[in-house]
């Protein structure tokens, strides 16, 4: 009992002091509040100077500056005026080389995939001609001609749709450059490209001894990365001459083909 009395007897006392000390720093506070400020007149008083000029207002453009015969002045000598973006690369009299990877897109019994070997001439700053060959092709039957060959007909034999496997392929190629500038990479970094039209004209060697005819067009694009490294990106329509059943078959076809490709 005598400890806990002890214990509660140093409460109060803890409590009295804290009540002290907060009482004396606000007599303080008060009485720095009361005591008018010292003025010193051995110091000169300093000649006040213009305020800032808010931040809403420093950058505001005044108007009235131009008056019409400058304004008329200043139209009349950048009205013809444009902005020509610089080239990535002079290309003219350059000989290319490019490799590329064409995706076919069709109702075909067969994939038609092309690994392509090229080489071209630039002509001039905007047309190039290229040749390129096609020595190997991805070509697997598709679902659907397993799917036939599943069937039966009334007489009883089975159902094919077979479809000529193509071995062999050559394309000529007319690039022609419409417009070149830039475009963003990324946040931060940006690469020059080019916009061109591509016209092709080409042959398919099929197994059997067999060819096609192939021709279209295809819109693409170039980013040019270094002076010996460039992507080209095309996309477009071809018809292409093809063989279901040992019957030629015209049709159209959509293809995606990505390529790199070096100037020297």
């Amino acid at each position: 009992m005598k400890s806990v009395g002890a214990r509660i007897i140093k409460l109060f006392q803890f409590l009295i002091f804290l009540l002290t000390l907060t009482v004396a720093q606000l007599a303080l506070a008060q009485v720095q509040q009361s005591t008018p400020a010292k003025i010193d007149t051995a110091t000169p008083a300093k000649t006040p100077t213009a305020a800032a000029p808010k931040a809403d207002t420093e950058f505001k453009l005044d108007k009235t500056i131009l008056v019409d015969e400058d304004k008329e002045q200043i139209n009349s000598l950048f009205k013809d005026m444009i902005v020509v973006q610089r080239r990535a690369i002079t290309r003219e009299n350059k000989i290319l080389a490019d490799t590329s990877f064409n995706f076919d897109y069709s109702d075909y019994p067969r994939t038609m995939y092309a690994l392509g070997l090229g080489a071209g001439y630039a002509l001039s700053e905007s047309i190039e001609i290229h040749g390129v060959l096609h020595p190997v092709y991805v070509s697997n039957e598709k679902p659907i001609a397993q799917s036939v060959r599943s069937l039966q007909l009334l007489d009883e034999t089975q159902a094919e749709l077979l479809a000529a496997k193509p071995v062999l392929g050559f394309e000529s190629h007319l690039i022609w450059v419409l417009a070149y500038g830039k475009d963003a990479w990324g946040p931060f970094d940006l690469v020059r490209s080019d916009t061109f039209m591509k016209f092709l004209l080409g042959a398919i060697k099929y197994d059997g001894g067999k060819t096609g005819l192939k021709f279209g067009a295809m819109f693409g694009k170039t980013l040019f990365f270094s002076r010996h490294f460039n992507v080209r990106l095309s996309v477009g329509l071809s018809s292409v001459e093809r063989y279901i059943n040992d019957q030629k078959q015209s049709s159209i076809v959509g293809n995606l083909e990505p390529a790199l490709f070096w100037y020297f």
